[in-house]
């Protein structure tokens, strides 16, 4: 299966290129989408303009607000069913090839399903009802939303739950980070009993986004072991460089996770 992605930018930072080159790696045609020219495209890697998905017209509210996750949300929905293309994030380090499987999506967790590798079928309801969803920036969410079903929700998570009770439209824009990702992917994976076609959270997620952290770090006081069921390793580009940043780490450490993966695929 091919995969396609989406960049907001004049370049690619070392983990996405470092990322890009683990999927054509593995054996797959990778397409990049964005609204502007990339500098230095890893090889075997096609851009073309993300106006063939989503006009930038519609995109614009978010580039200029730089809401990239909720653009890249929006993005990714449309690009699956107009393309049939396997969604996967720019920080997804693949391992070996995706499975060759109808639905290609895992838990994040043991309630929530990641959106960082997606792909489902055009007739999935789930997909159905994703489009539909962001298929205006004001959006009322459904009256029965339960964030309590992924846990951890914040007080921004909690209050736009209590609003989707009252019937209350939204802006997309302002809702909080991930409402319209994993939020919404698992609620109308549990609404439309899809949500058991999911894999298990080893296959993409195989850590949390503050093991990734840890590890990159100070890996040999957190080291990570990857398992032989481990398709891809989602790495969590923004709290891994938010950390970063703050610790005055510019490069990664050559015993790291990332490190390895760096040497491996360059």
């Amino acid at each position: 299966m091919d995969i396609g992605t989406f960049w907001v930018g004049e370049s690619l930072g070392k983990l996405e290129m470092t990322c890009l080159k683990s999927m054509t790696a593995a054996g797959h045609s990778v397409v990049l989408y964005s609204y502007e020219s990339i500098a230095e495209l890893p090889a075997g890697i096609e851009r073309r303009d993300a106006n063939e998905i989503l006009p930038v017209v519609r995109a614009n509210v978010y580039l200029e607000a730089k809401k990239y996750a909720q653009l890249a949300d929006i993005f990714r929905y449309r690009m699956i069913a107009s393309t049939g293309l396997a969604w996967l994030d720019t920080d997804v380090v693949l391992l070996k090839s995706l499975p060759q499987t109808e639905w290609i999506w895992a838990r994040e967790t043991r309630k929530k399903v990641g959106n960082a590798v997606l792909y489902l079928p055009p007739e999935s309801k789930t997909l159905l009802s994703l489009i539909k969803l962001t298929d205006q920036d004001e959006i009322t969410l459904p009256t029965n939303w339960r964030y309590h079903l992924v846990g951890g929700a914040s007080a921004d998570q909690r209050q736009a739950a209590l609003l989707a009770m009252s019937g209350v439209a939204q802006k997309i824009i302002d809702l909080p980070y991930a409402t319209i990702g994993p939020h919404a992917l698992t609620y109308f994976a549990l609404i439309h009993e899809e949500f058991g076609k999911t894999m298990g959270n080893h296959t993409f997620y195989p850590f949390p986004h503050s093991r990734i952290v840890a590890n990159t770090l100070r890996p040999m006081k957190h080291p990570l072991k990857l398992d032989e069921e481990v398709v891809g390793v989602h790495l969590y580009g923004g709290p891994l460089r938010k950390a970063m940043r703050e610790s005055g780490q510019s490069e990664f450490r050559r015993h790291s996770l990332i490190g390895a993966m760096k040497r491996k695929f360059g």
